[in-house]
């Protein structure tokens, strides 16, 4: 059962979360860590690059190939000394695969990469063979690049990729007439992430942990009533001494190019905003985990715009200020943090919307535990697996939830076929 609370303590409630919010109140920012990336360090003509490659694993030449000294180097991203342009040791080449590869501890939270990118004269970006962005040249200016998914980073090496083609057009590789005519790659930019004390986060259907039996919802989408309920919790790491707040991060991924309507949970969409609603109250159960909250937080869960076959949905939730709930949670003890309620409305008959019987993952990537300034240690921020932070429904998009989107190649062909 939902808890109802008037509309002006509601009220008063969000806005207290907001304006902890914009005050950065919540929690003590850790340092992010950096690892980064730069083509052509530490820039003499001619030599190997000592961290790009290109197929098959040969070390990338620091140099543009052209004009007329295939080990001619220029510096377009106004970084003097930072970047160089990198290329291969054939003149007559059509396109090449430039890799680098970076290492992610077991425990990360919140990457991030950001570059600037420019190429003679077009291709593709990867990042552990995922596409992420594309390059039209020649001639274009330095592009920027943002990629945050948390689905494609993973502990351990991670590769990112540039296809880069040779041609008068974005699409049109042709071989390299000789020296002058230059194929290149040159980058600059970094990945960011904050690092992880400890803790992890668990997701399952109907209850706490992570379970086996909690890993998938299948549902004959043949009613429009009942409810289907995701559990939260995390593994609490060193220092929660005063646990006010959470603030949630979950993403929605199908395969396809598009997420299905019926997963449309917001203003706008086809099965609105109340197909999802948040439950803070673990008081009749299930007590697999520990329910800190009792029945005490008040806040919501709201769902962004889809981007492709993807769609994020965010929680904030919080203790009313001095609430006497206020209190410490032992480290390694498992947390109740939330119930995600999802309706079976418009699921059939008239005016229902399609994709309810399509293979889901949902992955739970972050808790924020926040505490009230002044705290010894300050909030913490989790984002890592306990056993399991991720669900399927109607089993999934994929052998592996992570991988709802396959991977594409990192060949011109693919770059070609996709922008055709």
């Amino acid at each position: 059962m939902r808890i109802r609370y008037p509309l002006v303590a509601l009220l008063a409630a969000v806005c207290a979360v907001a304006s902890m919010l914009v005050e950065g109140a919540w929690r003590v920012a850790e340092a992010r860590a950096t690892i980064h990336i730069l083509t052509g360090a530490p820039g003499t003509p001619c030599a190997p690059d000592p961290k790009f490659t290109f197929a098959p694993n040969q070390p990338a030449i620091v140099g543009t190939g052209a004009p007329g000294d295939p080990c001619a180097v220029q510096d377009d991203l106004h970084q003097p000394g930072k970047s160089r342009c990198i290329t291969t040791t054939n003149s007559s080449d059509v396109s090449a695969t430039f890799t680098v590869k970076f290492d992610l501890p077991t425990l990360f939270g919140n990457a991030s990469l950001d570059l600037l990118v420019k190429m003679d004269d077009s291709g593709g970006m990867y990042l552990n063979n995922h596409f992420i962005d594309f390059y039209c040249g020649p001639g274009h200016p330095a592009v920027s690049v943002h990629f945050d998914n948390p689905l494609y980073f993973h502990a351990g090496t991670n590769t990112l990729s540039f296809v880069v083609g040779n041609g008068p057009n974005c699409l049109d590789a042709l071989p390299r007439s000789g020296p002058d005519d230059a194929m290149n790659l040159q980058v600059e930019g970094a990945v960011t992430y904050d690092p992880q004390a400890g803790g992890g986060l668990n997701l399952g259907w109907g209850d706490c942990g992570g379970l086996p039996a909690s890993l998938n919802e299948t549902f004959a989408c043949d009613t429009n009533v009942g409810t289907h309920t995701l559990v939260g919790s995390f593994v609490a790491p060193c220092c929660v001494t005063a646990m006010s707040a959470n603030e949630v991060v979950m993403d929605v991924q199908s395969t396809g190019t598009s997420l299905a309507p019926w997963w449309g949970m917001r203003v706008g969409a086809c099965r609105t905003a109340s197909s999802l609603n948040a439950n803070f109250n673990f008081t009749a159960g299930p007590f697999t985990c520990y329910d800190y909250w009792q029945a005490g937080a008040i806040g919501s869960f709201s769902e962004d715009v889809p981007n492709q076959n993807r769609a994020r949905i965010k929680g904030v939730f919080a203790l009313p200020s001095g609430d006497s709930r206020i209190t410490g949670i032992l480290e390694g003890t498992e947390v109740y943090s939330f119930k995600a309620n999802i309706n079976n409305a418009r699921s059939t008959g008239l005016g229902a919307c399609t994709g309810c019987l399509t293979g889901v993952c949902i992955v739970l990537n972050s808790i924020k535990v926040n505490q009230p300034i002044g705290t010894p240690g300050g909030g913490k921020y989790i984002s890592s697996p306990a056993n399991r932070a991720y669900v399927t429904w109607q089993g999934g998009a994929s052998a592996d939830c992570y991988a709802a989107t396959p991977a594409k190649n990192t060949t011109w062909g693919m770059i070609k076929a996709k922008y055709r």
